[in-house]
């Protein structure tokens, strides 16, 4: 219950320094390891943290805290002859459950972030520079669950997901690509809303151009022999004295465009 190494008085210097400095020989070693392992009938429920870092800064007068709590960095350097390929995570995060003829009920998250209301800084950011990489690649293996899920319950007057960019994306560059190889009946988007539905307005989904002067808010095409019912299909089963497509131009008008052509 007690602690079994504690350093104190830490002011600019280093709690506890691990090094292998121009160590060739560490292949598959480690620089620390930290195990925890418990085993019996019944194990004593644990609770709390097995590594933890805690910073607490209070203040009552003026300044400007900018530091890392955790920083991982992995760096590779190639500056001679020869290929130096560099794989693997800087960050490794990974879940193991193992049932063996009996019921396991692993609700386990892999990353958990918690943000206070009074912070106005990002859940997560991720900064991608290369120009062919992947800022966020999720891979679910799962055929009934969701490879991603954002809950926005207490949404008001913001946005659940946005994509932006303030730069000029090429005419083959896209902010937002759905492929769905392998889709024969299902759906590759779809938007629903409450069982209720719109009452007082309300839009399942919204295109603003701004000022567009050419392009096209909304193009579909299909390359193959199309014998479907229709590439665009609009169902309104409890539509009374509604309108199920309504095309307006309004501000100026109409000039040498066409607002329906078939």
């Amino acid at each position: 219950t007690g602690v079994a190494l504690s350093v104190n008085g830490l002011t600019t210097g280093t709690g506890l320094a691990v090094s292998s400095d121009s160590n060739e020989a560490l292949a598959a070693g480690r620089l620390a390891s930290f195990v925890h392992s418990a085993v019996g009938t019944t194990v004593v429920a644990k609770t709390g943290s097995l590594f933890s870092l805690t910073s607490s800064i209070t203040e009552s007068g003026t300044s400007t805290q900018d530091f890392d709590v955790a920083s991982l960095i992995r760096t590779s350097i190639h500056d001679t002859v020869g290929t130096l390929t560099a794989t693997g995570s800087v960050l490794y995060i990974e879940n193991i459950a193992t049932p063996t003829a009996v019921t396991l009920t692993d609700t386990t998250k892999g990353i958990e972030v918690l943000m206070d209301a009074d912070g106005t800084g990002d859940g997560i950011e991720v900064t991608h520079n290369a120009l062919t990489g992947v800022a966020i690649d999720v891979i679910s293996a799962a055929n009934t669950g969701s490879g991603q899920v954002i809950t926005a319950n207490s949404l008001t007057t913001g946005t659940g997901l946005r994509v932006i960019s303030s730069g000029v994306i090429a005419t083959t560059g896209e902010l937002v690509e759905f492929t769905a190889s392998g889709l024969t009946t299902g759906t590759a988007v779809r938007v629903q809303t409450n069982t209720a539905g719109f009452t007082t307005g309300g839009r399942a989904v919204e295109i603003d151009l701004v000022a567009a002067v050419a392009g096209n808010g909304l193009t579909i095409t299909t390359t193959g022999v199309y014998t479907g019912t229709g590439l665009a299909t609009i169902t309104a089963n409890g539509l009374t004295t509604g309108t199920g497509l309504a095309i307006s131009s309004t501000a100026t008008g109409l000039t040498t465009g066409s607002l329906l052509s078939v």
